[in-house]
């Protein structure tokens, strides 16, 4: 599978890339750093996996794996699937994780197309229903909202991962290993994460030993090589896109022409040094294999016909984060070469703009799930009628028809880790898994 052989020689480069290990064996103890720039650790999958498990998994090649369900079946035309949970498994609180619990919480999770799904316990199993066909469902449990944690005093998530959280400050969260875990203790005693932190304070507390990782900006790579700190990349899989407003309604023949006149190569060499991809597929090749079927020029012929459908209705504002100086660069020169086609677009620091620049981490590397989701970012249906690589195709080129999202760039994620942090390895994404990694002694 060209897929499964690409990420084989992308793990090698990876492997390749992480800092040479000390030649000590790996032992229990320490207190692993972390600082981010977001002001809520659980939005971020990788720390939130610490504390909280889902049912699956999904690896490299898409497929999904047991963690907290050890297997399951698919019946009825995948209508109903039946999960077989893992024995043992306890909370943070000491209690056993049962199925009831199970069924119980997946109940909440509000998502799209979950509407009609009924859940229910049936001794160890949980056994899901639907009156339409749920080909990805073992996958689409692997995602972070359908992660099995409750709700303790004071609001502190209770989950069964490695870690569970100690407490919870301003802008500080302590987690410690949780010795009853089902996959064994953590080699670290805790893992204190620190939110709300520029990327600069990141770096400069990097420099004096104060953190163990911090986050690298896919345009600032090489300036964080500069620095000498020893960033590691994974695939490309954030997607750099305009999203439309669905409370602005604008008309997408204007988002289509907006579309036909980007210059994506000057704007990728301009913004992100060459970190990344150009892309006019939602999905990065590394996960489809044939983004290069989707044009990324621009084409003005295309732009003047819209133009002329539109007439005089062809304002359209271009939103960008106003703490995000790159994104502000992108929306400028989107909105240059619209302008240079005859459009009236203006780029605006604000959130409430007709279509936004927006950062969008791929949720999934199975691919079906990954459409999926960003599908419903766009507030648009895709549907399979099965699992294959024409369908995904057909339900992306769908998707972009609607120009509710343009694709822009795909560029990696990146995060250096400090030198007394070893054994330390990447997810699919590039992100530290934390939960196999040591501190090294110094005394």
């Amino acid at each position: 599978m060209r897929t499964a052989l690409r990420w084989l020689a992308i793990s090698t480069l990876l492997a390749a890339s992480l800092p040479m290990q000390a030649r000590t064996r790996p032992h229990y103890g320490g207190t692993v750093r972390v600082e981010i720039r977001s002001s809520n650790w659980l939005a971020e999958p990788y720390l939130r996996a610490l504390a909280t498990e889902t049912l699956t998994t999904v690896d490299n090649r898409g497929e999904a794996q047991a963690v907290l369900a050890t297997n399951w079946e698919s019946q009825n035309g995948a209508r109903r699937w039946v999960f077989t949970l893992r024995q043992g498994v306890r909370w943070h609180d000491g209690t056993e994780l049962t199925a009831e619990d199970v069924a119980r919480l997946l109940k909440s999770v509000q998502c799209a197309g979950c509407d009609q799904r009924t859940v229910r316990a049936s001794g160890a199993q949980v056994v899901i229903e639907s009156t339409q066909p749920m080909l990805t469902l073992p996958a689409e449990l692997a995602l972070p909202r359908f992660a099995i944690v409750r709700e303790g005093e004071a609001h502190i998530p209770i989950g069964t991962g490695a870690f569970r959280v100690a407490s919870v400050g301003m802008n500080s969260v302590r987690l410690e290993a949780f010795a009853s875990s089902w996959s064994g203790r953590a080699f670290a005693d805790a893992v204190e994460i620190f939110t709300s932190r520029t990327v600069r304070d990141q770096w400069l507390d990097a420099g004096v030993n104060r953190t163990d990782i911090v986050e690298v900006p896919a345009e600032s790579i090489r300036r964080a090589q500069q620095e000498h700190l020893r960033p590691t990349a994974a695939p490309d899989s954030v997607l750099i896109a305009l999203v439309a407003n669905p409370a602005r309604q604008s008309d997408p023949r204007l988002r289509q022409a907006v579309a036909a006149t980007l210059e994506r190569t000057a704007l990728y060499s301009f913004a992100f040094q060459k970190q990344g991809e150009v892309s006019a597929s939602l999905l990065p090749d590394w996960l489809t294999g044939y983004s290069a079927l989707f044009p990324t020029e621009p084409d003005p012929a295309r732009a003047r016909e819209l133009r002329v459908q539109l007439g005089s209705a062809t304002n359209l504002t271009v939103g960008y984060p106003a703490d995000d100086p790159t994104l502000q660069l992108v929306a400028e020169r989107v909105a240059l070469n619209a302008r240079e086609q005859g459009l009236q677009v203006q780029a605006i620091a604000t959130t409430s703009a007709d279509v936004l620049v927006t950062r969008i981490a791929l949720a999934s590397t199975n691919p079906w799930v990954a459409l999926s989701e960003l599908a419903t970012l766009a507030h648009y249906h895709v549907s399979y009628n099965e699992i294959s690589m024409d369908e995904l195709n057909r339900n992306e080129r769908e998707l972009l028809n609607s120009a509710n999202i343009i694709p822009l760039f795909h560029i990696p994620r990146s995060y250096a880790p400090s030198e007394r942090l070893h054994s330390l390895t990447l997810d699919p994404f590039g992100a530290p898994e934390l939960a196999g990694a040591w501190i090294e002694d110094r005394r």
